[in-house]
C-alpha cells in the first residue's frame, strides 16, 4: 500500500514537469518566462546607462586600462572585444558592471546609486509578478499580509511571515 501510494505521488508530481520537458529531458520554461527574462535585460541595460551608474562604471574601466590591469584584458579576449573600438567596449562594460559591481553590492554610500537599484528592483518584480504570468506559471500567490519582504537592519532581504 505504501509503495502504490508513493508512486501517485512521484508521477503527480512528475507529469507536469514531463509536460515542459523536451525530448531531450531539458525542462524547457514558459515562453512567457523567457519574454519577461529579456525585459528584465533591457531594464539592465537601461539602468547600466543612467548617468550615476555609469560614471562610476567608465572611471573604473579607465582606471584597468590605465594600469594594463590582466583582468581587463581578459574580459575583452573572452567577449573578443579586443579589435572593437571604445565606443562598442563600453555598452558591454556597463552591462557587466552593473550586474557584477552594482548590483551585488546593494546599499552603496551613494543615495542616488541606492534609489536607482530600488527603482530597478520593483520594475523586475513587477514582471514577474504581474497576473498573467502567475496564472500561466501556475506561481503560487500569497497576500501581502501572508508575505512580507522585510529590509533588516543590515539590508539583507529577509522573508518574513507576519
Amino acid at each position: 500500500m505504501w509503495f502504490i501510494l508513493t508512486s501517485i505521488v512521484l508521477i503527480s508530481t512528475i507529469l507536469p514537469l514531463a509536460a515542459r520537458a523536451n525530448f531531450c529531458g531539458h525542462y524547457v520554461p514558459p515562453k512567457q518566462y523567457e519574454d519577461i527574462k529579456i525585459k528584465a535585460e533591457e531594464s539592465i541595460k537601461s539602468f547600466s546607462n543612467i548617468k550615476a551608474i555609469a560614471s562610476l562604471a567608465d572611471q573604473t574601466l579607465s582606471k584597468l586600462i590605465a594600469v594594463k590591469s590582466p583582468v581587463i584584458v581578459s574580459w575583452i579576449s573572452k567577449r573578443n572585444l579586443g579589435a572593437k573600438s571604445s565606443d562598442e567596449i563600453m555598452p558591454e562594460w556597463r552591462v557587466y558592471y552593473a550586474k557584477n559591481f552594482i548590483l551585488t553590492k546593494y546599499p552603496h554610500n551613494d543615495d542616488l546609486v541606492d534609489k536607482e537599484i530600488e527603482k530597478l528592483m520593483n520594475l523586475v518584480n513587477k514582471f514577474f509578478s504581474s497576473k498573467a504570468f502567475r496564472t500561466s506559471s501556475k506561481v503560487p500567490t500569497f497576500s501581502k499580509s501572508e508575505i512580507s519582504l522585510k529590509l533588516n537592519r543590515s539590508h539583507q532581504l529577509m522573508w518574513v511571515s507576519s
